[in-house]
């Protein structure tokens, strides 16, 4: 059965054939079409496309309910329809999640709430958009309005509909264009789409449900479930990407929240837009180096301002963001029903394949993970209860995302949680490996300060000793690194700066040579300077240049203790010259 929402034609009925029509039937349609002319021809072809490719067919299939799924359930759609409606399909998907509850893992029942919510989540989105579109979108995405009636009521305000918008099902007025909205029984869209995702992810780990549709040879299934998965990603995307470019309109509100970071102002606000940076997010992407040279300000200052900058980009209300999580709950409830998959847990119906999402709807989350942990003491060496105690972590979204290389996105998680939460040993060591991927990724961007800045809280954070030396040798190496490339760069002054800064968090040999070769070429920059005349002669070094000579003897002095053979020659050298001049 088609679900009532689903308001595009189908390309079964384009030809009028039915669901699982075989290849047979599908083309004797097409040339009766053709023949009678009863269709424009390009429209008919592109039906007979759509279902000759075995996937193409099963998928369009998959997405419609079993008959005898339906059959099972009451309300029963095929005896009513209306159960579907918008105002009356919440209390049907309720009904049929308490069937659920008492028959799980049933495939059937757990299909046809899949569908339920699929189209109706994409219906709502539809909507949804068309309310932003009619009202004020730029006010309603700046003031996180995102809730139907706030939405509705700019949508009345921009119609000059005289209506309160409260969301009365009983409302009359069958004239105003968005009565369905109001009278609709639709939860807030993250909700719905949390429910696609709890269903089919259940359904993606269970193998046998991909196998048996018409046409479909069984070597098809894992693609028809990847090609299923992939369309759920990419309408997530596609709408994180929609309400981005939403956002785009708020470049005037985005320059008020750089004026209102602390030691930032609306002067410092106006120099980072003149320098091409206009946004919290670009301000963050840059990193403490262009900050702290475009303000004039330390590097600790700039540091502590990209962290309010970044806090402050959590309080704001991002909908893009809410689709990345959204993304991000559908990798982690697809990888937690695939370990539960994995471990052969069963009830009295069957074995339990699904994530975290599902079993809290049916009152299994607790029951389960005691149930996982009990077992993994029996036997603590299971890879696969250990995967799975893992995955069933309150937690794993950030594990996920440490997993995928997204650190900084992992961190703004840890720092939405609760303090109490955010400081228990999970978290704890979840944070360190973020800190420490996110300083891996903005040290392979030229930017070592922060990879620095990241490092060094890390370690604080840090109460392992193997995590701690792990972290030092990731310091160590990436410096030299970093050096590698400075000195081909001629970067004494930075380097000198860096270096002096690892070694606030590191005792470590190659530093201290490094730290020393830095100081000995700045070192002697400065003294070819001094050599230097502006005419590009030589000058004879006098009397008022001594400060600067004792300086740079200063330099050299330190590196030859830090290691650098070299220095301790020149150091003598200069040490006369400083003599000489004093006399």
């Amino acid at each position: 059965m088609k679900d009532p929402l689903q308001t595009e034609q189908t390309p079964f009925e384009t030809l009028g054939v039915e669901p699982g029509a075989s290849r047979t039937e599908v083309q004797k349609a097409l040339v009766d079409i053709l023949a009678t002319e009863s269709l424009p021809a390009n429209e008919a072809k592109k039906a007979f496309d759509a279902l000759s490719h075995p996937l193409e067919q099963a998928k369009r299939l998959m997405l419609q309910y079993p008959a005898q799924g339906l059959q099972e359930l009451t309300p029963n759609p095929m005896r009513d329809t209306s159960v579907l409606s918008p105002g009356r399909r919440a209390e049907t998907a309720a009904a049929w999640q308490r069937q659920l509850s008492r028959t799980f893992p049933d495939l059937r029942a757990t299909h046809c709430l899949g569908v339920l919510w699929y189209w109706w989540t994409l219906h709502e989105e539809m909507r949804v958009r068309d309310l932003i579109e009619a009202g004020d979108a730029i006010q309603v995405t700046a003031e996180g309005a995102f809730t139907k009636r706030g939405l509705l009521q700019a949508a009345c305000r921009a119609a000059g509909i005289a209506c309160s918008a409260s969301g009365n099902r009983d409302c009359t007025r069958t004239e105003c264009p968005w009565i369905e909205d109001c009278r609709s029984s639709a939860p807030p869209l993250e909700e719905m789409w949390r429910r696609v995702i709890a269903c089919w992810s259940t359904l993606a780990a269970a193998s046998e449900f991909w196998r048996g549709w018409p046409g479909l040879a069984e070597s098809y299934a894992d693609r028809l479930r990847e090609r299923f998965l992939n369309s759920l990603h990419q309408e997530l995307m596609r709408l994180g990407q929609y309400y981005s470019r939403l956002g785009e309109a708020r470049k005037d509100a985005a320059r008020d929240k750089l004026a209102e970071l602390a030691e930032v102002g609306r002067s410092g606000a106006e120099t980072l837009r003149k320098a091409g940076i206009g946004s919290l997010s670009e301000l963050v992407r840059g990193g403490v180096r262009p900050l702290s040279e475009l303000l004039g300000i330390g590097r600790e200052k700039a540091h502590a301002i990209l962290t309010d900058a970044r806090r402050a980009m959590l309080n704001e209300s991002s909908l893009s963001a809410q689709y990345r999580t959204l993304d991000l709950m559908l990798t982690t409830e697809m990888e937690t029903a695939v370990a539960m998959a994995g471990v052969g847990m069963r009830t009295a119906q069957g074995a339990i394949r699904c994530g975290t999402l599902m079993l809290q709807d049916l009152g299994l989350l607790d029951a389960v993970q005691a149930k996982v942990r009990d077992t993994l003491k029996a036997n603590p060496t299971n890879k696969g209860l250990r995967r799975l105690d893992n995955a069933l972590s309150r937690h794993f979204s950030v594990t996920v995302l440490i997993h995928n290389d997204r650190p900084a996105e992992a961190l703004q998680v840890i720092e939405q949680l609760p303090a109490e939460k955010s400081r228990c040993p999970e978290v704890l060591r979840l944070k360190v490996q973020a800190l420490d991927g996110l300083a891996r990724q903005r040290h392979s961007l030229g930017q070592m300060e922060d990879a620095l800045f990241h490092w060094a809280e890390a370690l604080r954070c840090a109460d392992d000793r193997d995590v701690t030396q792990s972290l030092r040798d990731d310091i160590v190496s990436c410096c030299k690194s970093y050096a590698a490339t400075a000195m081909r760069r001629g970067e004494w002054d930075r380097g000198v700066s860096l270096m002096e800064m690892a070694m606030g968090l590191v005792e470590h040999k190659d530093l201290q040579l490094l730290l020393g070769e830095f100081l000995y070429r700045h070192a002697i920059r400065v003294f070819q300077g001094l050599q230097e005349g502006r005419d590009g002669l030589r000058r004879v070094i006098l009397q008022p240049d001594l400060p600067i000579l004792r300086k740079i003897l200063a330099e050299l002095n330190r590196a030859a203790q830090l290691g650098v053979g070299s220095a301790t020659k020149d150091a003598k050298m200069v040490e006369e010259l400083i003599s000489t001049l004093d006399q």
